[in-house]
């Protein structure tokens, strides 16, 4: 019995000291940032763009952590879709994305919504971040289908499920919106990081990042 009450303790001192080890990691990593807004070149957006960033968060850290630094990938941690609200305006250009933690109100839950580009890459959400052309057509009828993802409060998928429909995580709303223009973003990849958890195939953002019909037209 005692052998296991000390089994037990040394398992809760080493979650302790990994917990320690990432919250130290995740301030000093924080603490190198310039929290400085950046000038997003909205006049150069098209519906479909694809709008990727760093978040602040546990996970993005855990990210970037597993990944080995590569000079030819960028490891982001979250995705969003570009559309134009208000067709041949200017001022109406808006990011969709399916989140976890981001409130807009209190008792708000995990869901898709809308940002304002300056909303999606402030320096409160995104340490770095770029805007992508795919060079695929995206018709309005698909905006619109996005724009009823919001509408009707997707709720954000948890289980991170490709297979489940009535809920979504950020790649999966971009996945499937693409598909129906016959155009498979990931090309086919998957990631496995997360392989212990979740016990089927999950699309990460460097997944649908890695596509090679890409134009990436502002990186910050």
């Amino acid at each position: 019995m005692k052998r296991k009450h000390i089994y037990i303790i040394s398992i809760v001192v080493s979650l302790l000291v990994a917990l320690t080890a990432i919250l130290f990691i995740r301030h000093y990593r924080l603490s190198r940032y310039k929290v400085v807004a950046p000038v997003i070149p909205c006049e150069e957006m098209r519906d479909g763009d694809l709008a990727f960033r760093i978040g602040r968060g546990f996970y993005s850290e855990m990210l970037q952590m597993l990944k080995k630094p590569s000079p030819d990938t960028l490891y982001y941690s979250h995705i969003g879709l570009v559309v134009n609200t208000m067709p041949g305006q200017g001022n109406g250009w808006r990011i969709i994305h399916a989140v976890p933690e981001e409130p807009d109100f209190k008792n708000d839950f995990d869901r898709v919504k809308i940002s304002t580009p300056e909303e999606f890459f402030s320096p409160d959400m995104a340490s770095h971040g770029e805007l992508v052309h795919t060079g695929v057509e995206f018709p309005r009828h698909l905006v619109d289908e996005a724009l009823g993802y919001v509408r009707d409060s997707i709720r954000f998928d948890k289980n991170f499920d490709l297979e489940d429909s009535t809920s979504l995580y950020c790649t999966e709303l971009i996945h499937r919106l693409y598909c129906k223009l016959g155009t498979d973003l990931t090309e086919g990849r998957r990631s496995d990081e997360f392989s212990t958890i979740f016990k089927h195939p999950i699309i990460q953002p460097v997944d649908i990042w890695l596509y090679k019909g890409k134009d990436r037209y502002f990186i910050f």
